[in-house]
């Protein structure tokens, strides 16, 4: 199709005829604005990619993989003097590349594992880089009476080049195992507790501990209410920050988003088949929030910033 602004769009799926044994699927895709609201081209963003994903389902395990690669490309209008600065000095772009492969073994339904390996690979045009490796691994033991025990660990390696920074591994480790049961058919309970560990130098503490409890009551057949106490570390990376805003300047800040508490409640309902609704509230003390600021050297870019305190959030 084609949109103001000069913006053609365009989406392409594949997917091949159903399978018993896995199936292969493909999603091709532009987005382009070639005008944008300041000064025509000089204020133009696009993306477009090629994604390719696939399973292969056996007597005791499945396959899953998954490619993609994408660019995008933005400009800096943001500076007063736009009209001044040519196109090509206000531009930047990225590229990203994804490459992922996991399993869920399907025999033991008592016993179940599933695990991922991602690789992810992302440049700009400012002579930035970086590289994550992720890996994820799961187990869901079943116990009698429908109780469960869930433990999952996760591992963040990751790499950033940039203008004025040399390569070093920031490393995320996390774990969390946790036990549900019920004490009645209409009480489910969870508990359990996490840890993290990074190497992230804006704070002076590696590790951190997370508590994790859950409730959930069935008032009736269509209205639940649950309650539950929560934490993470979150991780984040010049990838992830370059995805929320695109208008970033070379050797930013970087640093983890530590959720050390978590409280909520929420009530949910089934209306009609087929069709939920819920309504909640949650209370979060979060530290190493982060923030954009404009840069007051180029004031088209913006840098990253860090509440080192505790930030206190209401949802």
């Amino acid at each position: 199709g084609m949109g103001n602004f000069l913006s053609p769009y365009g989406e392409l799926y594949y997917t091949n005829k159903k399978q018993e044994n896995g199936k292969i699927a493909a999603n091709a895709w532009f987005d382009i604005f070639d005008r944008g609201p300041v000064q025509k081209a000089k204020s133009g963003n696009g993306n477009y990619g090629l994604r390719l994903n696939g399973s292969l389902h056996q007597k005791r395990i499945t396959l899953l993989s998954e490619v993609d690669y994408q660019q995008s490309f933005w400009h800096f209008y943001g500076n007063p003097n736009v009209a001044d600065i040519s196109k090509n000095d206000l531009r930047q772009s990225f590229n990203r590349f994804n490459l992922s492969a996991g399993f869920i073994t399907t025999e033991n339904k008592k016993s179940t594992f599933s695990g991922q390996a991602k690789f992810q690979f992302m440049s700009d045009r400012l002579d930035a880089d970086e590289t994550i490796l992720n890996f994820q691994l799961a187990h869901l033991y079943q116990l009698k009476d429908n109780n469960t025990i869930e433990t999952k660990f996760e591992q963040f390696i990751i790499n950033r080049e940039d203008v004025a920074i040399d390569a070093k591994a920031r490393n995320l480790t996390s774990l969390q195992s946790i036990y549900t049961f019920s004490l009645f058919p209409e009480l489910t309970i969870s508990a359990g507790a996490g840890i993290a560990l990074e190497n992230d130098t804006i704070d002076n503490k590696e590790f951190h501990f997370y508590p994790k409890a859950s409730a959930t009551y069935q008032l009736s057949k269509q209205v639940r209410i649950k309650g539950y106490l929560d934490g993470n570390m979150k991780p984040v990376t010049l990838n992830s920050l370059s995805l929320e805003n695109p208008w970033l300047a070379p050797n930013i800040s970087i640093a983890h988003t530590n959720e050390a508490l978590v409280l909520g409640a929420q009530i949910e309902s089934t209306i009609a088949k087929k069709v939920d609704a819920q309504a909640g509230f949650s209370v979060s003390s979060i530290k190493n929030l982060y923030f954009f600021n404009q840069s007051q050297s180029q004031q088209e870019k913006f840098v990253a910033q860090f509440d080192k305190g505790a930030t206190e959030r209401t949802n």
